[in-house]
């Protein structure tokens, strides 16, 4: 967790406030707002994830790319919650929260855990999971504060996070939570590895979503070869450890297969505690998303170059932003990096397609090589990249950016 909360004084209160409760100035102001700063009191802390916060921009340039008459509120409320939260929020002090590497283990632990993710029918009628990953990943904020002895709430509309809660054991504005949530283990039952330094002649193996489901369910090929090593962002971790589970093959129950639950949960356990998976696949270290990922996910998703799909008037989706972000911060730091993905055909991967738009237009300059695995096979295939220093399409830019 960010040291300047951990370190505040566990006397004064912290609200951590979910993407929807801040998002919309209207409802903020007139039904969220007054009720927070009630419950905080004369110092307590408004909390912005650093997820929240990268979400905000986000949407906000889904409402651009679009044509939403919202657009422009949106992109002003973007802007304020990267450079100046405490003026967007408008309740005093503002912190902003990432979660560690300690922090992130009894998350992924829990996401593949059937009792406390579930896949339901909301509202509409329409199949979700819930909570969802990045909800959980909001909540488990206040897991964190709260196992450090802070009192924490969350502040959240989201109705299915809110039906959630009791089951994650937290603490909602008008809710306590009644009891500890289902599975789980303490973060201090597992070991923390850090990324390796940058070596010229190894790569890193960096997984989409994808790519890290396969890993789970021990169908992705090794990677790689000697010395060389994969890296997964815990923020793609959580999303792969639901879907790995929840997309298992269900008995007469409806439940997932409880031995194949349990081949995925001791799977993750090997990684998040030694890097390891079985096998022969190169070592994967987990990597707490940190900031410099989502800020540089919500910087490009602002640039209509990068921010929107090639064929549709809507941003990137989260996981690929924050894929892409993760490379682009890797090699920065001197890592050949080499996107890894699973897909059963060439335009399966949002990843890779995403990837391929951003070198167009510049980006990834420093990205080292694009892998697919052909999703049902044992084969990993090299695609074409294309070369930093090709010239500029303008033609093409300008079809895709015309109504920028």
């Amino acid at each position: 967790m960010t040291a300047a909360l951990l370190t505040s004084e566990r006397t004064r209160r912290k609200a951590v406030l979910d993407t929807c409760a801040v998002f919309q100035d209207e409802i903020w102001r007139e039904q969220v707002r007054e009720r927070v700063r009630t419950w905080l009191g004369t110092d307590g802390i408004s909390v912005l994830p650093a997820r929240v916060i990268t979400e905000i921009v986000r949407v906000a340039a889904d409402q651009r790319a679009s044509g939403s008459e919202q657009a422009a509120m949106a992109a002003g409320r973007a802007a304020l919650a990267l450079s100046a939260p405490e003026e967007l929020i408008g309740l005093g002090e503002t912190k902003r929260a990432v979660l560690s590497r300690a922090d992130v283990d009894r998350l992924c632990r829990d996401n593949a855990d059937p009792r406390v993710v579930r896949r339901e029918k909301n509202r509409r009628g329409v199949w979700v999971v819930v909570p969802g990953d990045g909800d959980f990943e909001i909540a488990h904020t206040v897991r964190v504060l709260t196992g450090a002895s802070h009192e924490a709430v969350l502040v959240t509309r989201d109705r299915d996070l809110r039906d959630a809660a009791d089951r994650l054991g937290v603490a909602l504005l008008d809710r306590q939570a009644p009891c500890a949530p289902a599975g789980g283990v303490a973060d201090d039952d597992v070991a923390v590895t850090d990324l390796p330094e940058p070596a010229s002649d190894t790569r890193l193996h960096l997984l989409g979503v994808n790519g890290a489901v396969e890993l789970l369910t021990d169908r992705l090929p090794q990677l790689g070869g000697a010395g060389d090593s994969a890296v997964v962002l815990s923020s793609t971790l959580v999303r792969a450890a639901q879907r790995a589970v929840l997309d298992l093959p269900r008995g007469e129950d409806g439940e997932p297969d409880a031995e194949l639950v349990a081949d995925v949960q001791n799977r993750l356990a090997r990684l998040l505690a030694t890097g390891r998976v079985g096998g022969r696949q190169v070592p994967v270290h987990v990597w707490a998303t940190p900031w410099e990922v989502y800020v540089t996910a919500a910087e490009r998703v602002t640039d209509p170059r990068f921010g929107s799909h090639d064929e549709e008037d809507r941003a990137w989706d989260m996981h690929t932003l924050l894929t892409l972000a993760a490379a682009e911060v890797l090699g920065q730091k001197g890592h050949r990096v080499c996107l890894v993905d699973s897909s059963r055909d060439e335009r399966g991967s949002f990843v890779h397609r995403a990837a391929r738009a951003w070198r167009t237009v510049r980006g990834l300059d420093r990205l080292d090589g694009l892998v697919r695995h052909l999703r049902g096979t044992g084969r990993l295939v090299d695609e074409q990249l294309v070369s930093p220093d090709a010239p500029l399409d303008l033609s093409a830019l300008l079809a895709r950016f015309g109504r920028s």
